[in-house]
């Protein structure tokens, strides 16, 4: 969801002065640059594997075969399953923790240029929603939390949960999608 901003969004993104927005971008750029990076890896990795095994195969006995196909099975198994999704659930997090840093650096930064005494770490909660909370309490900023940007923002948080508290697992209660 944060990775997929449109090129219009980026360009407004690139261009505006704000180093913090600058700082968020770049990191967003920089995380789905290696998705693309690592997603190609692991298609050569099976593209590698299958080559491998059809070699193997052939030098080999009839009575040898069944292992090397369980073997290339576990293989393929760790490419297409494991290891990509440890993959994604580290860019969900990434990119969840980049999009709360820039809320809360946000926060920080209007409360140390205007000198406010109320801090974004006065507020109850926690991330996003102690962050948006000082945005609009404080700052008074008319929030953007109507539209469905932000709740997919909010969708992709509590992904973000469910990965790093319950290894992925998304119970009934907790589906969001």
């Amino acid at each position: 969801m944060l990775l997929e901003c449109s090129e219009n969004d980026r360009a407004l993104f690139s261009t505006m002065n704000n180093p913090l927005t600058r700082e968020f971008n770049e990191r967003l750029s920089n995380l789905k640059s290696l998705v693309g990076i690592v997603e190609e890896s692991f298609v050569q990795k099976v593209i590698t594997l299958n080559g491998e095994m059809t070699k193997s195969v052939e030098k080999l006995p009839e009575s040898q075969k069944h292992d090397l196909y369980e073997s290339y099975g576990a293989d393929c198994y760790e490419l297409d399953t494991q290891l990509p999704t440890v993959f994604r659930y580290s860019i969900v997090t990434a990119s969840n923790s980049a999009f709360e840093k820039y809320l809360a650096d946000t926060a920080d930064t209007y409360a140390n240029v205007r000198k406010e005494l109320v801090k974004v770490r006065d507020f109850k909660g926690t991330g996003i929603i102690r962050s948006k909370q000082y945005l609009e309490k404080v700052v008074r900023m008319d929030f953007p939390d109507k539209g469905p940007a932000w709740q997919g923002i909010v969708k992709v948080r509590d992904l973000r949960n469910c990965v790093v508290h319950d290894d992925g697992y998304i119970t009934e209660e907790k589906k969001i999608f």
